[in-house]
């Protein structure tokens, strides 16, 4: 209940606040939030030195691989959900597509997504440590070509060039995500 009232006091604002001008009750919210996460923390150590399993066991963050990690997968997604999101109004608004069509568009990332998560295995025996490091390059060499695909190719060319850099992304965001989640808990404590 606390982590839910503190989320619901920081994001109910943030996405209404500016429609309504910002009014009082947005920002006492963003500042009622604050308190509300310290009581969070407050709470979840005192389960944690009573012996009872904490909702979130805060010493995780004390691991650098695991904080690093963590901040990392969740930097990852919320780039490639915010990329997807303003993606769906270029192809509504700008290039005049069904929400259908631009679904079945975006649909090229799912499939090559669950398509790398498939064979990742068999890529990161191959590859080893470098799997990661090329599926990073993939991701950069995706967005980037989705940046200049839809500046000077699409006019031209039409939609298959963007399905090709939406591919691109798609095989790295699956290359990626499960070594790097294995890494992130690899020193995690089985209890946790």
């Amino acid at each position: 209940a606390l982590l839910i009232s503190s989320l619901f006091l920081l994001v109910f604002p943030l996405v209404e606040g500016g429609n309504a001008g910002w009014p009082l009750w947005a920002v006492v919210c963003l500042i009622l939030a604050v308190p509300f996460f310290i009581v969070f923390v407050v709470y979840e150590q005192r389960i944690t030195r009573q012996g009872k399993t904490p909702l979130i066991r805060l010493s995780l963050f004390q691991q650098r691989r695991f904080s690093a990690g963590i901040l990392t997968v969740g930097l990852a997604y919320a780039l490639f959900a915010s990329n997807l999101f303003l993606f769906t109004f270029y192809l509504q608004t700008i290039l005049g597509l069904t929400p259908l069509r631009a679904g079945l568009i975006i649909m090229t990332i799912s499939i090559a997504y669950v398509a790398a998560s498939t064979f990742n295995s068999t890529i990161t025996s191959r590859l080893g440590k470098r799997s990661m490091i090329i599926a990073a390059l993939l991701i950069s060499l995706g967005y980037l070509l989705i940046f200049l695909v839809t500046q000077f190719l699409v006019p031209k060319w039409g939609i298959p060039p963007l399905l090709v850099a939406l591919f691109i992304l798609g095989i790295g965001m699956g290359t990626l995500m499960a070594p790097l989640l294995n890494k992130t808990l690899e020193g995690v404590a089985p209890q946790d």
